[in-house]
Formats: C-alpha cells, sequence, structure tokens
C-alpha cells in the first residue's frame, strides 16, 4: 500500500468556510481499500520498543465509518480541548452533511508525556484522517519529534491514512518551521520545502516580512486561509498537489520563480 497523501492548510480552519478542504480530506481518508487495525502497539517501555509492534493493518470494509482523529498540540499553552472540540465538531457536521459516516476523536497529545502514551497513541495509530489543527508553530516539533505517538502517525499514514495540518499544524509537518525564536526543524514529511500560512495574493511583502527569508535551500508554500493543498510528497518534484479553498497558492522554489495556482487546479512542489 502507498504512503497516505499530505494536506497542508493556510489557517482559519474549522470554520464553516473551510468545507471544501474538509470535504476533500474526508473523502481521501474515504478511499476503498484503505487498510484498517491498529498499525502500532505501543506499551509502557515506549518507543524504543515500538519496531517490533508494527503490523500492516487489514482492509478496512467500506460499511464501516471513517476515523478522525484530531490532535490539537499546537495548541497545548492555550485551550487545546476547545481547539479538539472545534474539530470535533467541524468534522461530524462535514460528515454528517455530505452523507460519510465518520467516527471523530481526540488524541490529546499536550506534552512528553501524552506523546507517550500507548492510549493516545494506539488511537492515532488506528485513524483513517490525523488533523493538527493551529496554534504555535514551535510546540509541535519539540513535543511530537520522536516519540510514541510520532511513530504511530507514520506507522498509520504507511498504510494509507490522511494526514495534515493547518497553520502551525502544516508548518510543523514541512523541512523548518517558523518560530518567533527563529528557524527550527520541522518533522519534515514535506521535505524541501518551508510553510508560510495565513499568506494573501497580492500581498507577499506582508508575509515575507512576518516570517523572514525562507531557510538556504527550501522552497517556500504560501497559503492562504481557508486553502491548502493534498497530494503525496514522497514523489518529489514530480508530486502534483491539489489546490483545495477559497483562493490560490503560491509555491517559489529555491532560487526559482514563484508558481499560482487556484482551487481546482494542481501544482508541482518539492
Amino acid at each position: 500500500m502507498s504512503l497516505g497523501p499530505i494536506g497542508l492548510h493556510g489557517g482559519g480552519e474549522l470554520t464553516p468556510g473551510d468545507d471544501a478542504f474538509g470535504e476533500a480530506l474526508l473523502h481521501a481518508a474515504a478511499e476503498p481499500g484503505r487498510a484498517r487495525g491498529v498499525a502500532c502497539r505501543g506499551d509502557a517501555r515506549g518507543p524504543a520498543t515500538l519496531g517490533a509492534s508494527l503490523d500492516a493493518g487489514v482492509a478496512r470494509p467500506d460499511t464501516e465509518p471513517i476515523r478522525v482523529v484530531v490532535m490539537p498540540t499546537a495548541a497545548a499553552r492555550q485551550h487545546p480541548e476547545r481547539s479538539a472540540a472545534d474539530g470535533v465538531r467541524f468534522f461530524e457536521r462535514l460528515a454528517a452533511s455530505r452523507g460519510i459516516a465518520a467516527r471523530v476523536e481526540v488524541a490529546l497529545v499536550v506534552d512528553r508525556a501524552s506523546a507517550g502514551m500507548p492510549a493516545i497513541a494506539g488511537r492515532i495509530a488506528a485513524a483513517d484522517l490525523v488533523y493538527l489543527p493551529g496554534g504555535d508553530p514551535d510546540v509541535i516539533p519539540a513535543v511530537v519529534r520522536g516519540s510514541l505517538a510520532w511513530q504511530c502517525m507514520l506507522a498509520a499514514r504507511a498504510r494509507g491514512a490522511v494526514l495534515a495540518g493547518a497553520s502551525a499544524g502544516a508548518m510543523a509537518l514541512a523541512a523548518r518551521t517558523w518560530t518567533r525564536s527563529g528557524w527550527v526543524d520541522g518533522l519534515d514529511v514535506v521535505r524541501g520545502v518551508a510553510v508560510y500560512p495565513h499568506a494573501s495574493t497580492g500581498e507577499e511583502n506582508a508575509t515575507h516580512h512576518r516570517f523572514g527569508d525562507v531557510p538556504a535551500g527550501l522552497g517556500r508554500l504560501e497559503l492562504p486561509e481557508r486553502t491548502g493543498v493534498i497530494g503525496r510528497p514522497e514523489l518529489g518534484p514530480d508530486a502534483s498537489w491539489e489546490v483545495v479553498g477559497e483562493r490560490c497558492v503560491r509555491w517559489t522554489p529555491p532560487g526559482g520563480t514563484a508558481v499560482v495556482a487556484c482551487p481546482g487546479q494542481s501544482i508541482r512542489i518539492g
């Protein structure tokens, strides 16, 4: 089975105007043949023992609800429970209105301790869609990297689950992540890319002023609010990402010329 798709979103997530992107994620998660089952079984010994605890899962019957897990890690310093509740309401409403059977749960990963809890990690492992809402850009890399939760996210994606992030969640999935203290290593799911959320076409100077220059060797992906891209980064420069949402996105490769793509179009990133 191929790796599941990645969704990168510019922010303003989980609002009624964001329905197009949320629906696209649900449809991607519901693709026939998606594997189902516990793909990583953590235990009290933590990530060091995880390698022996992986399995490929079994085929998910198309009649079963898809499993959506909202993981509000980036909001850990504010109100992660509120962010999680917003995500649950959004996906439950959207799935019901589109006739998609979905079970929406929360993985409350807010610190290193919770990132290592087997019960939480197991919920992530069984997901068809793992969704990371926004918050503080520095939190996800610090909390998730190397944890049992992260290993289970990777294992879920390895059997086809969708992994998506909005604003700080999208920034964390890239190679490098902007923080108020400077750039830090991201989770590097989307290599060669730095995500600039809350961007506006025609206001690039303001976006660049906020985040500064992109780190050397990386391309800059500018994503407006309620807009994102969905694709498979493992395909590298040949990857075609679908633009979904309200506005246009802008991609500037390292040393190259910016390219703009609008909803319904595709763009090559990487």
